[in-house]
């Protein structure tokens, strides 16, 4: 969903942050102590966001969701990766660099799992099922996105794929 000259990341970023820092700027000033990090630095990026940038990813949310729109009026659901890798380490610092394949990335959220905001973002369903292991043994997720307000058909959708897969009672051998 980036390309042609549409890039989801700035929009997530004005939309997120400032609604993140609006809902708990307060119990931030009163535990700072209690949060980590990563949390306090996103809601001190939102002090970067102004009120026509936040308004510009108002309008290009719209946008965004005209295009999810359209590519669902040509399939009844889109499916992708849930994420680009499987999981992080737990001390991952999600403002810093990711490994995929080999590959350096400058940043976490974009490149791990840059699919999964969008649908917050539009308002269509989606889900994320499991679809297998990686070479490292940890899962592997589908996400599946829906038509706008056909929750019900993805939840069907969803169940068949899991029950044909067999996937749900397998576990990732543990350290």
């Amino acid at each position: 969903f980036s390309g042609d000259g549409f890039d989801i990341e700035p929009i997530w970023r004005a939309i997120n942050h400032t609604v993140w820092r609006t809902r708990f700027d307060k119990l931030a000033a009163d535990h700072p102590d209690d949060l980590s990090p990563t949390f306090l630095k996103q809601l001190a990026r939102a002090a970067d966001v102004s009120g026509v940038d936040y308004q510009q990813a108002m309008f290009d949310r719209t946008a965004l969701f005209r295009r999810v729109q359209s590519l669902l009026a040509r399939g009844d659901l889109l499916a992708m990766p849930t994420l680009t890798r499987t999981a992080l380490p737990i001390d991952q610092d999600l403002f810093g660099t990711i490994e995929i394949d080999g590959r350096s990335f400058d940043s976490v959220r974009p490149h791990w799992f840059p699919w999964t905001m969008l649908f917050n973002m539009t308002g269509h369903p989606a889900i994320s099922i499991p679809a297998g292991f990686g070479r490292d043994g940890l899962p592997i997720g589908l996400h599946l996105a829906g038509r706008f307000r056909a929750d019900a058909e993805l939840l069907r959708v969803a169940a068949l794929f899991e029950a044909a897969s067999d996937l749900l009672g397998r576990w990732p051998a543990l350290p």
